[in-house]
């Protein structure tokens, strides 16, 4: 496999809903940059055009369901800092207490383009990017571990890689449905994103935030899964299926994949918080392999759903996770949204 496989930060939900259509901006404050958002259209590599035209078209009637946007434009919620920690680089935190909930940004991407580009074309597709675009780029974090620079002093063609390689997220795209016939070559399945302010996000194994892809207007949205306070770090995680890894393993995972050394505060506990984390965590894979297992009828897999609800609760994680299987993740947010539904009807009587 080529080291640069840049772009595997988890999507978390795709959401195929139309939300508000107000284009977002950077609003330069005296003493911080506040992140609402950007407008800017993305900078997309040749083959992947008519793929997200199509893809843009075909959600073009999509109109239900409209974000309100006000708040973020009046009172930006998240702001980019330098964080006064060795290799920490920039982080972005709340500019003001956030509720859970809330939407936070909502950006189109600065690159989308796929893995398995030669570098020679990579290369030259990144050349074409206009100044503000390269400006945006350059000023990113790039990996600086030994893994990554071996791997650019064997070839350095591309200038672009490692910077991509830190912030790229990897998405599987949805099928469109084309309402035409013709001979027309396959749709791709994933394709590799990146965000000139999202991608400043750092990562957290107890995330404070999720984040999904609107793909009705191709912007990635971050939301605060919790309240935040102002000042606090904002957060999100950057690789699916991290919930039932224990710590190691998970440090192991995000360093061979981003080059840094996860340092959040739940991998930067002590030995008997992580100890009792990794046990969490292992109930977690246990439950989620078992629920679909022969012999279990309905009430006990709604059994098995309130244990990981409840180990999760333990755990302080948040987020919804994504477990091996895909069709647990789905199940499991089933779950979760019609216990909310039936316990906000049951105060509502």
């Amino acid at each position: 496999m080529s080291f640069f496989r840049s772009g595997v930060r988890s999507g978390v939900f795709n959401r195929f809903r139309f939300a508000g259509r107000r284009s977002l901006f950077f609003n330069a404050a005296a003493s911080s940059t506040q992140l609402v958002g950007s407008s800017s259209m993305p900078h997309i590599v040749p083959s992947l055009i008519p793929y997200i035209m199509a893809l843009l078209l075909a959600s073009a009637n999509d109109n239900e369901n409209c974000d309100d946007m006000e708040h973020i434009v009046a009172s930006p919620p998240l702001e980019v800092y330098s964080r006064q920690t060795p290799n920490a680089g920039m982080a972005v935190k709340a500019s003001r207490d956030i509720r859970r909930g809330e939407l936070l940004i909502s950006e189109h991407p600065l690159l989308i383009w796929q893995e398995g580009m030669s570098k020679t074309d990579l290369r030259q597709w990144t050349d074409q990017l206009t100044p503000s675009a390269r400006k945006a780029l350059f000023s990113l974090s790039q990996r600086s571990d030994a893994l990554a620079i071996e791997a650019e002093d064997k070839d350095n063609v591309d200038e672009t890689a490692r910077i991509r390689s830190a912030n790229g997220f990897e998405l599987e795209l949805p099928a469109i449905p084309l309402p035409f016939n013709g001979r027309l070559p396959p749709q791709p399945s994933y394709a590799s994103f990146l965000f000139a302010n999202i991608s400043r996000i750092n990562h957290s194994c107890l995330p404070s935030c999720g984040h999904a892809m609107d793909w009705s207007r191709l912007r990635l949205e971050v939301f605060a899964m919790r309240d935040i306070q102002q000042g606090e770090d904002i957060s999100i995680e950057y690789i699916p299926q991290l919930i039932t890894l224990p710590s190691q393993e998970r440090k192991d995972k995000l360093k061979s994949t981003f080059g840094f050394d996860c340092a959040c505060a739940l991998c930067s506990s002590s030995p008997d918080v992580l100890q009792q984390s990794d046990k969490r965590r292992e109930q977690l894979k246990v439950s989620s392999r078992s629920l679909f297992g022969a012999g279990l009828n309905r009430q006990q897999m709604i059994g098995e759903m309130e244990r990981i609800r409840t180990i999760l609760s333990d755990e302080g994680y948040n987020v919804l996770p994504e477990f091996e299987q895909e069709n647990v993740s789905k199940a499991y947010a089933m779950f979760v949204q019609m216990r909310g539904n039936y316990i906000k009807d049951g105060e509502d009587r």
